[in-house]
């Protein structure tokens, strides 16, 4: 009797390892079990509101869904509606650094590709040319780097386990981060951290975030022995927040330099995670996305019967790559900033201008100088003072002989 017990028990063991390590395979490789038939339906907006948008792929359905950045409620299921024949399993979504269109990230499509602001496909983007598994293969997240150009995780192929680099047209110019498996082991996020000037990758093989500085040289692991961690998202306290995927899964929350904060597992399987601008937390998992609470709670479910990834704020008052007007446009980025954000002209004479910055009480808190030739200027978030200026929305804009063009941004420390 005790030798059938036993022999129950350990089948009973080995169908719970099998189970998860069957998950990790295929989160690892991007099978996605759920249903890829087109899913009916048509985006009902063809603008990124001013506050502007998250962007969530839901693999499941091959679409871009959109939520609201400051409580996370559903925008627009179909912002980019569902596109089986260009899209597999989509990752994560986020505007182009120019602001012009969006860029996703397919896992089984090996690279990046393009839609305008209007959710319409426009080709193949990254690597330019088409697919090259020589170059990217089994791509997860994708991120922007300090100078514009574009960072990909690369988890299979030849190039697997590297940063990829690609140019404002998705010209691969090399690796950022070189093939290095003993370190940095199937790379699934990375991001770029402005105040530290560094980059964190999280890694599902080697359970890790990393840490590289600047010019893409390893520091060491910011986070260790993380099982299976995914999306990356900096919180407005400059707080890390990462989603664990496998046991024990669940929203981590650490310093920035890497001290255990808290640890939030009322939603599990973690994919995407973003800090709300009302304070709680966004999440999404293989069955839907939810709002989470510090106290681990779980507020509301924005949305179900949905395979949802990772989570990324788009900015509004972009412009479509194929607007055939070009209006004239000033855009900032990052946006929510932090300590500082970059102002970026296009399709506009600016020589001698002023970028003015003002409050949400119409008063002007600092003006910055447009010099020369240059197509971007910088702001620190202080005022004409030197001080730092309060958390909150602020509109920024530019006089030109023929209109005021303006925009907003968030500046959250």
């Amino acid at each position: 009797m005790k030798k059938i017990l036993l022999v129950c028990i350990f089948v009973s063991v080995c169908s719970i390892i099998w189970a998860e390590t069957s998950a990790e395979l295929n989160e690892e490789m991007g099978f996605d079990l759920s249903s890829h038939s087109k899913i009916s339906g048509v985006r009902t907006t063809r603008d990124i509101p001013d506050d502007g948008l998250l962007l969530i792929p839901d693999s499941g359905g091959d679409r871009i869904m959109a939520f609201y950045p400051d409580t996370g409620n559903l925008y627009d299921a179909n912002f980019v509606p569902s596109d089986p024949t260009n899209l597999a399993t989509p990752i994560a979504a986020a505007l182009h650094p120019d602001g012009h269109s969006i860029l996703v990230s397919d896992q089984i499509k090996d690279g990046l590709i393009e839609y305008d602001l209007n959710g319409i496909f426009s080709g193949w983007f990254a690597p330019a040319g088409g697919v090259n598994t020589a170059i990217l293969d089994n791509v997860r997240g994708w991120g922007t780097k300090a100078d514009g150009n574009i960072l990909v995780t690369c988890a299979s192929g030849a190039n697997s386990d590297a940063i990829a680099e690609f140019d404002a047209s998705g010209n691969f110019v090399g690796n950022f981060i070189p093939p290095n498996a003993t370190i940095m082991d199937s790379p699934f996020d990375i991001i770029y951290r402005i105040h530290e000037n560094d980059y964190l990758v999280s890694t599902s093989t080697s359970n890790a975030i990393h840490q590289y500085d600047a010019s893409g040289a390893y520091l060491g692991n910011l986070v260790s022995s993380m099982h299976f961690p995914e999306q990356i998202a900096v919180a407005s306290s400059g707080n890390i927040l990462v989603a664990g995927f496998s046991t024990p899964s669940g929203c981590y929350e650490y310093t920035s330099t890497g001290v255990y904060v808290g640890y939030y597992d009322v939603v599990s399987g973690l994919r995407g995670v973003y800090e709300l601008g009302n304070g709680n937390i966004l999440v999404s998992n293989g069955s839907g996305v939810y709002e989470i609470s510090r106290s681990n709670q779980l507020l509301s479910t924005k949305i179900s019967d949905v395979n949802g990834r990772f989570i990324h704020f788009a900015p509004g008052g972009g412009v479509s790559v194929d607007d055939p007007q070009q209006h004239p446009q000033i855009k900032n980025f990052p946006n929510p900033m932090k300590d500082a954000t970059t102002f970026s002209f296009a399709h506009m004479q600016v020589t001698g201008q002023t970028v003015q910055i003002y409050n949400t009480k119409g008063q002007l808190v600092n003006e910055l100088s447009i010099a020369g030739d240059q197509r971007s200027v910088v702001w620190n978030g202080t005022g004409f003072d030197g001080n730092h200026v309060p958390n909150g929305i602020y509109l920024y804009k530019i006089e030109t002989s023929d209109e005021v063009i303006s925009n907003k941004l968030l500046l959250l420390r």
